[in-house]
């Protein structure tokens, strides 16, 4: 509807909406330059900032109506992260404080634990296990004085995007 074309003219180019999906990851593969195959550890960072630098360049919207009491949870829990974290990034920046909570965040949600689940099909415990494990690297490195960062390849170390506030 957003595009301005009806069924009928989609379903005279892709039988399917598998089809239309498939042609749709395929775009978004060439269009972003992320390509799994031949993927090795040492490009996981950098294909990951790819992948999510292109989606970025897309509009973000809620998939479902926002729960008042699942939004008052979640500022619960961000509250909690960032005071758990706050003994160790008092020389932090404001932004690098936060995205260490946030992947927090992300590793202790249930949808992470669903997908571990579900599409990796690891049993419960070892998905806990991938998880806490997980969990346990970042508080290391909060621990140590490492703030989040990744170099990408078009970039020289002191020339990311905010290291002006490091």
């Amino acid at each position: 509807e957003r595009a301005g074309v009806t069924e009928r003219t989609v379903y005279r180019h892709f039988s399917s909406e598998r089809e239309l999906r498939d042609a749709v990851l395929a775009r978004f593969e060439e269009e972003s330059g992320v390509a799994v195959e031949g993927l090795g550890l040492d490009d996981v960072a950098a294909v990951t900032a790819r992948m999510f630098e292109y989606v970025s360049s897309f509009p973000v919207e809620l998939r479902t109506p926002r729960d008042e009491t699942v939004a008052a949870a979640n500022a619960r829990q961000r509250a909690a992260l960032l005071a758990a974290l706050a003994p160790y990034t008092d020389a932090w920046s404001s932004t690098d404080r936060t995205v260490a909570a946030a992947a927090l965040d992300v590793l202790w949600s249930v949808v992470s634990y669903e997908r571990m689940v579900v599409d990796w099909q690891l049993a419960p415990a070892d998905a806990i296990r991938g998880l806490t494990w997980a969990i346990e690297l970042v508080g290391a490195a909060v621990r140590a004085g490492t703030a989040p960062h990744v170099t990408m390849p078009e970039q020289r170390p002191g020339q990311g995007p905010d290291e002006g506030e490091r």
